[in-house]
């Protein structure tokens, strides 16, 4: 339940030019990426491999207290990627910031205890069935390693939190009821 303060906060911030309650905040830690996606450049973005650091993070932590930021999306690019995201994530946690890991999946099973020990909940990027999200995502066996690093992470917690999310386009409209049964 939202407090009569916090709920204030929120109507401020959407009334005036001023923030003053930011609950969920995105935060992309690098734009490195992995796949190199047809609707998509992001990978193009961050040749110089340069990424948020926990010295670039703690000088905003009391910022995001004051704000009640509750919940940080870790985008990218890939956010596993990031040579110290573990580190980045222990310093939200002690705030009891929960983390969404957005995710193509790749990385996935290599860094499975680590995704369960640190985030609350992975959105993976799934652009449909095997053949289309590897065509769309123009890397070999994307899917099989999504796939492959879904299984990881419910070997470690059947009841770990895996959805997943799409960008609807011209090489994937028609696999649409593909996406719609995969929880089946």
């Amino acid at each position: 339940m939202i407090s009569p303060l916090e709920l204030s906060k929120r109507m401020l911030t959407r009334q005036t030019d001023h923030i003053f309650s930011l609950p969920i905040m995105i935060l992309m830690p690098h734009s490195r990426c992995n796949c190199r996606c047809v609707m998509c450049d992001i990978w193009k973005a961050n040749k110089h491999g340069v990424e948020l650091t926990v010295g670039d993070l703690r000088p905003h932590l009391q910022a995001m207290t004051q704000l009640n930021v509750q919940l940080v999306v870790l985008s990218g690019g890939e956010a596993l990627m990031h040579s110290n995201l573990w580190l980045l994530c222990r310093e939200l946690k002690k705030r009891d910031i929960k983390i969404t890991l957005l995710s193509t999946g790749l990385l996935l099973a290599k860094n499975a205890r680590n995704v369960v020990a640190w985030t609350d909940e992975i959105i993976l990027s799934l652009d449909g069935s095997r053949d289309i999200h590897n065509r769309i995502r123009n890397v070999p066996r994307a899917f099989e390693r999504l796939s492959d690093g879904v299984d990881a992470v419910k070997n470690i917690n059947p009841d770990f939190r895996i959805t997943a999310r799409c960008v609807i386009q011209k090489m994937n409209f028609r696999d649409l009821p593909y996406l719609a049964d995969m929880h089946k």
